[in-house]
C-alpha cells in the first residue's frame, strides 16, 4: 500500500491543516477497506463462476450483490478526482478486469440479477470518471480539471484493454455465445450510451471498434423500443462528428424507414434529428440523396398523422434545413429529377404543414416558422404564395391564426404591456410568423394582392381589420427578426436588396423607392404573363449581406407596404387616404419589441378606427374628414356586416328601408321582436325568442270586468261605451306572460369555443326532449285554464319547431363547411358583440347568427370541405317525424284548444 499512501497528499478533504493527520488516517482506512471489498467481490464472483451449484449459493449471491452495491456507495460519496484515482486505479487496479471478466463468462441464467448489478456498477464507474463533470461541478482549479481529464482517459484505456466495446455489442446484437434477454440488452446499451455521452474519448473508442455499422445493423431487427431509443440517441450524438461514416453506411435510408413506421415517438424524433444533423454538416450529401420522393411522402404523412410534439418539432427543423440547402444551391430544373421542394409541392405537403397551425401553441409556432421558410425559399416557378392565398381554406387558416387572441379565448390583450407568460409569448411569435408569411405572399406577387383585394373589397371593415391586425403583428417583432429574410418575388428578382433602393437616412428607406419597387414588379409580371419565357432565374438564394440592420429595415418596409397595398379598399371615393401611413409621413415606423400583436377586436379601440386616421367632428376616429356622419343611424359595421343588408346605404337605395334595416331598428330579428333592454337577462332573451316565433301572444291581459252597485242593491257590469257590442274575451285565442311557469321556456348557451357538431347534436336532442315535455304539460292541463293551454299549444306548434329548425340549419352548415370555418365566420360577424363581452350563442342572438351564416356562405361559392353523413341525416329526419307525429291542426272552436293529441 506504499504507492497508494504516497498519493494521499494530492487529496485534501475538508478540515484544514489541524485535522490533516487525522484525515490522512481516515483516507488510509478507507483505501484499505475499499481494497478489501474489491478483493471480496473478486473472490465471490470466482466462486460463483467455478461452482454455480454451491450448497449455499443463495447466500453467496446475496452477499456478492451487497458488496457490489457497497462499492458504488463508497465511490459516490465523494467525487473528487484525486480520491477516485486512488480508489479505482491504485487501490483496486483489478476492479475493471474483475467486473468485465464476469460479463464475458458463461453465466448460469439464474444469476441474471447479479449480472445486471455488474453492468450497473460499471455504468456508475464510467459516469464518475467522465470528463464532463469538470464543467458541471464548476472546478476552478486547473490542476483538478486536468486530473479529471486524465481520469477519463485512464477509464477509456481500461475499457479498451478489456475489449469491452466488442463484448457489449455482442450483447446488443445477440451474436454472443450465450442467450441475452431484453433486460441485459438495455443495461448493455445504457453502459455504451454513458461511455459515449459522458466521456469525450469514448466517442472515438466506439467508432474505432466499428460501432456505427454495428448500431445501424441492429436497428431494423431490434424489437425492444428502449434499445432502439438508445441506439438512435447514440447515432444522433455521433452524427455531430462522424457524419461521414453515417453517410457511408447508408444511414439516411434506414432513418427514413424509422420515421415512416416506427411505433416509438422517441425513435421517430431522434431519426429526424439525425437526418437534420447529417444534412447540416454535409449539404452536398442531400443533393445526391436518392430517396427524396419517399422522404417527401413520409414527412407529409407524419405531419398529417403524428400528434407527438417532439416528432413534429424534429420534422419542422428537418424541413427548414432541406429548404435552406436547396435554396442556397444552384440547381438546374429537371422535370425528370425534381428536387425535394418540387416533390413537397407536388404531394401538397404544404397543406399538411398549414393544418399544423391548429395544433397546440408551441407546435403551431414551429409550424408557422417552417411555413414561412417554405414560402420564402420556394422557387418562383411554383408560385406557392398565390396558390395558398387563392385556396379558400388555406387563406382561412392563415387569417384565423393571425387573429388568435393574445390572452386566451376571453381575455383581451393589453397592447401596451408585454406578454407575461410563456404561452402569451408563443402566441405573439405565432402571430408574427403568420403575418410575415402573409406579407411575403402579398409582396411577392401582384396577382395575389389583386385577388385578395377583389375577394375582400365587399367587406370594407373586414378588410381594414385584417390589415390592421397584420400590420400590428409585423411591428411587434424586433427589427433583428427580419435580418435573415430575403424576398425573391414571383418574377425571380431579389427585391429587398438594400443597394437597389435609395435611403432617406441610415434607418429609413425612401418611400418613393418602395413604391417604385412594387410598380416595377407589376410591370415585370405583366411582361411575364404575355411571354412566360421572360421569367428571371437568379440562381442560388441571396446570401447574408454586410449591413444586416439596413436589410432588416428594408424587409420590414416591403412587407408592411405589401400588406397595406393589398388590403386597402381601392374602390373608396378617397383612395389617397388609404395609402401607407408611413409613406405619408415620409418614413416608416420601425417595429418595436414591446408592441403587442393582438387583433383589433381584443383592444379597447373600435375596429372602425382602422378605416382612416382622421378625427370625426365628435372627437372619435372613423370616416374620413369632410364626409360627415354616416347616412344610417347604426354603426358602419352593423350596415356592412349585416346578413340581410346590401353594400349601399339606405340613402342610396332610394329611401326604402329593407328587411335588414327593419331588423336593426326593431333591435331584434325580422320577426318583429320588441326592443331589447340594455342589460338582457337569460330569461329576457329566451322570452323574446319565444314571442318572436309565437302566434297567439298578446301584450295586454284580458280586461277584468268592472261592476257597480245599483240603487236597488243589484250589481251591473260597467262599460266604457254602452253602444259597443259585448264580446266574451275568454273565447279569444291568446296568452300573456302571466301564463308562463318555471321550466316552460327552452334556455340554451353554446360557447363560441364549443361550436361543434357533437355539442349541437346534444342541444338538438335537448330541444326535442323539451318538445316532449311541453306536449305532456299540454295534455295534463285542464280545459278551464284556457290561456295556459293556448301558450302550450303555441309552444308545440310554432316556437319549438322553429327553434329545432334553427339548430338543424346550424348543424347542416357545420356538416357542409366544417366547424372551424363556421366558428371563424361567426367571430367575424359578431366582432362588435364579442368586444362588448358576448361569449356564446344564446336565444338573444340565435336568429342573427344563423342569418349571418346563411348570408356569408351564399356569397362565397368557393370550394369547401364536405363532411356530411347521409345516414345520420336520414336518422335525424326519421326522428323528427316520430317527434311530430302527434301534431294537430289548429282547433275549429275558438274557445277551447283540442284536449287530446
Amino acid at each position: 500500500m506504499d504507492e497508494e499512501v504516497e498519493g494521499i497528499g494530492d487529496y485534501e478533504p475538508e478540515g484544514g491543516e489541524d485535522g490533516l493527520v487525522e484525515n490522512q488516517q481516515q483516507i488510509q482506512e478507507e483505501l484499505v477497506h475499499f481494497g478489501q471489498t474489491a478483493d471480496a467481490v473478486r473472490h465471490w464472483l470466482d466462486v460463483l463462476n467455478s461452482d454455480p451449484h454451491h450448497q449455499d449459493v443463495q447466500h453467496v449471491l446475496e452477499k456478492t450483490c451487497d458488496l457490489i452495491e457497497l462499492l458504488c456507495t463508497v465511490l459516490s460519496r465523494d467525487t473528487n478526482p484525486y480520491r477516485l484515482q486512488l480508489l479505482i486505479f491504485n487501490t483496486a487496479p483489478h476492479l475493471f478486469q474483475t467486473l468485465f471478466g464476469y460479463i464475458t463468462e458463461l453465466v448460469d441464467p439464474k444469476f441474471g440479477k447479479l449480472r445486471s448489478m455488474v453492468f450497473q456498477a460499471l455504468t456508475k464507474i464510467v459516469s464518475l470518471c467522465s470528463d464532463d463533470r469538470a464543467s458541471t461541478e464548476q472546478d476552478i482549479d486547473l490542476q483538478m480539471t486536468e486530473t479529471r481529464t486524465a481520469l477519463a482517459h485512464e477509464c477509456c484505456r481500461r475499457f479498451l484493454e478489456q475489449d469491452a466495446v466488442s463484448v457489449l455489442f455482442q450483447f446488443i446484437s445477440g451474436h454472443g455465445q450465450q442467450p441475452v434477454n431484453e433486460e441485459l440488452k438495455i443495461v448493455a446499451i445504457e453502459l455504451i450510451f454513458v461511455f459515449v455521452m459522458r466521456n469525450e474519448a469514448g466517442k472515438g473508442a466506439v467508432v474505432s471498434e466499428q460501432g456505427i455499422p454495428q448500431l445501424l445493423a441492429c436497428l431494423p431487427h431490434e424489437s425492444s423500443p428502449m434499445v432502439r431509443n438508445y441506439i438512435c440517441a447514440l447515432l444522433r450524438e455521433l452524427a455531430n462528428q462522424y457524419y461521414g461514416q453515417l453517410i457511408q453506411y447508408n444511414c439516411s435510408s434506414i432513418t427514413v424507414q424509422l420515421i415512416r413506421g416506427d411505433p416509438s415517438p422517441d425513435v421517430r424524433a431522434l431519426s429526424a434529428e439525425m437526418l437534420d444533423v447529417i444534412f447540416k454538416h454535409a449539404a452536398p450529401s442531400f443533393l445526391k440523396f436518392p430517396a427524396k420522393k419517399e422522404l417527401a411522402e413520409v414527412l407529409k404523412m407524419r405531419l398529417e398523422k403524428d400528434k407527438n410534439s417532439d416528432v413534429l418539432s424534429a420534422i419542422f427543423q428537418l424541413l427548414e434545413t432541406i429548404f435552406t440547402i436547396e435554396a442556397h444551391t444552384v440547381q438546374d430544373y429537371n422535370p425528370n429529377q425534381p428536387s425535394f421542394t418540387d416533390r413537397f409541392v407536388m404531394t401538397e405537403g404544404y397543406r399538411a404543414l398549414l393544418r399544423c397551425l391548429n395544433r397546440p401553441t408551441k407546435t403551431a409556432c414551429l409550424a408557422a416558422r417552417t411555413l414561412r421558410f417554405f414560402v420564402q425559399l420556394c422557387p418562383p416557378r411554383h408560385n406557392i404564395g398565390h396558390v395558398l392565398v387563392t385556396h379558400y381554406d388555406s387563406l382561412s387558416v392563415l387569417l384565423k391564426t393571425a387573429f388568435g387572441p393574445a390572452g386566451g379565448p376571453n381575455q383581451p390583450a393589453d397592447q401596451n404591456q408585454p406578454p407575461k407568460n410563456k404561452t402569451a409569448i408563443l402566441q405573439q411569435v405565432l402571430r408574427v410568423e403568420v403575418a410575415i408569411t402573409v406579407g411575403l405572399i402579398l409582396s411577392m406577387n401582384p396577382n395575389s394582392r389583386t385577388w385578395i383585394n377583389k375577394e375582400l373589397r365587399e367587406y370594407p371593415l373586414w378588410l381594414s381589420t385584417i390589415r390592421q391586425s397584420l400590420c400590428q403583428s409585423l411591428k411587434s417583432a424586433n427589427v433583428d427578426y427580419y435580418s435573415d429574410i430575403r424576398i425573391v418575388d414571383a418574377t425571380g428578382i431579389h427585391i429587398n436588396d438594400m443597394m437597389g433602393v435609395t435611403w432617406v437616412d441610415d434607418r429609413h428607406p425612401s418611400p418613393q423607392a418602395i413604391r417604385d419597387l412594387f410598380a416595377q414588379q407589376e410591370n415585370r409580371m405583366f411582361e411575364i404573363e404575355r411571354n412566360p419565357r421572360k421569367i428571371v432565374v437568379t440562381g442560388p438564394y441571396p446570401c447574408e449581406v454586410e449591413d444586416s440592420e439596413k436589410t432588416a429595415r428594408l424587409t420590414f418596409a416591403i412587407l408592411h407596404f405589401g400588406v397595406e397595398l393589398a388590403l386597402t379598399d381601392t374602390g373608396s371615393p378617397t383612395p389617397q387616404q388609404h395609402q401607407h401611413p408611413q409613406l405619408q409621413q415620409g418614413q416608416f415606423q420601425q417595429p418595436s419589441a414591446t408592441t403587442s400583436g393582438a387583433p383589433p377586436w381584443t383592444s379597447s379601440t373600435s375596429s372602425t378606427s382602422a378605416l382612416s386616421g382622421h378625427e370625426q367632428p365628435g372627437g372619435g376616429k372613423g370616416l374620413p374628414a369632410g364626409q360627415g356622419s354616416p347616412p344610417w343611424e347604426t354603426s358602419p359595421r352593423e350596415h356592412m356586416m349585416s346578413a340581410t343588408s346590401s353594400n349601399t346605404g339606405p340613402a342610396e337605395a332610394g329611401g326604402s328601408i329593407g328587411k335588414g334595416e327593419l331588423r336593426r331598428q326593431s333591435g331584434g330579428s325580422e320577426l318583429g321582436l320588441g326592443t331589447k333592454p340594455p342589460s338582457s337577462t337569460p330569461f329576457d332573451n329566451t322570452f323574446l325568442l319565444c314571442v318572436g316565433f309565437a302566434q297567439y301572444y298578446s301584450k295586454r291581459e284580458n280586461p277584468k270586468a268592472r261592476y257597480k252597485k245599483t240603487p236597488d242593491g243589484f250589481m251591473i257590469r260597467q262599460v266604457t261605451n254602452p253602444w259597443q257590442p259585448h264580446v266574451n274575451q275568454n273565447k279569444i285565442r291568446r296568452w300573456t306572460v302571466t301564463d308562463l311557469k318555471h321550466g316552460d321556456l327552452f334556455e340554451f348557451d353554446i360557447p363560441y369555443t364549443d361550436i361543434k357538431a357533437e355539442s349541437l347534436d346534444i342541444w338538438l336532442n335537448k330541444c326535442r326532449r323539451h318538445f316532449t315535455y311541453i306536449h305532456k304539460l299540454w295534455v295534463t292541463t285542464p280545459n278551464t285554464v284556457k290561456t295556459r293551454r293556448w301558450f302550450l299549444y303555441d309552444m308545440m306548434h310554432n316556437v319549438m319547431p322553429k327553434i329545432q329548425d334553427l339548430f338543424s340549419q346550424l348543424l347542416a352548415l357545420i356538416d357542409t363547411h366544417g366547424d372551424e370555418v363556421v366558428s371563424w365566420v361567426i367571430q367575424m360577424f359578431r366582432e362588435k358583440e364579442i368586444q362588448a363581452g358576448e361569449q356564446s350563442i344564446h336565444p338573444g342572438n340565435f336568429v342573427d347568427v344563423v342569418d349571418q351564416l346563411h348570408f356569408f356562405f351564399s356569397q362565397n361559392n368557393s370550394s369547401t370541405f364536405i363532411n356530411t353523413n347521409e345516414k345520420i341525416r336520414n336518422l335525424n329526419a326519421g326522428m323528427n317525424k316520430l317527434q311530430l307525429k302527434d301534431a294537430h291542426h289548429a282547433p275549429e272552436d275558438e274557445e277551447d284548444p283540442p284536449r287530446t293529441p
